[in-house]
């Protein structure tokens, strides 16, 4: 074999292998959340600000709501079910590619943030930041997760 065949063999070895690395990187989903948490702010007034979070012990989940313009929270019992198909839209978006966005901008001084928390039941967690920076896919996965929660 010659050496020009040789180094596109090896070429095209590192694509398919690099493109199968890709494949695998994307494909992590999201399952058995037993922690959940979004927040994120959109202006200096008081109520600019929303998050949602599930938190569950033991066997029972409760769904914890406080949206843009409200001043309190509400508090309700989550079902199992209700948690896959939060889990089903946020492997459908691919959230689990954020996982350690930390990004900024610290030319912008009252600007917009998010952050995002999850832990599963099998200890893995997943976690994302920004100020003026979003992930792909942010805005939305923001209003997915808005219409989740407020529906």
């Amino acid at each position: 074999m010659k050496l020009t065949q040789q180094v596109l063999l090896i070429i095209i070895g590192t694509i398919v292998l690099g493109g199968y690395m890709l494949l695998l990187k994307n494909t992590t989903n999201i399952q058995n959340i037993e922690y959940f948490s979004f927040s994120f702010s959109e202006g200096m007034a008081i109520n600019d600000n929303a998050y949602y979070r599930i938190e569950c012990e033991e066997e029972r989940c409760m769904k914890i709501i406080k949206p843009v313009g409200e001043e309190k929270e509400t508090k309700k019992g989550i079902t199992r079910q209700e948690i896959e198909k939060l889990e089903e839209l946020l492997n459908k978006y691919q959230v689990a590619s954020w996982n350690h966005f930390n990004k900024y901008d610290k030319n912008v001084l009252d600007g917009n943030s998010f952050s995002l928390s999850i832990r599963t039941s099998t200890g893995k967690t997943y976690s994302a930041t920004g100020y003026m920076k979003w992930p792909k896919n942010y805005r939305e996965v923001k209003h997915a997760i808005q219409d989740y929660f407020e529906s």
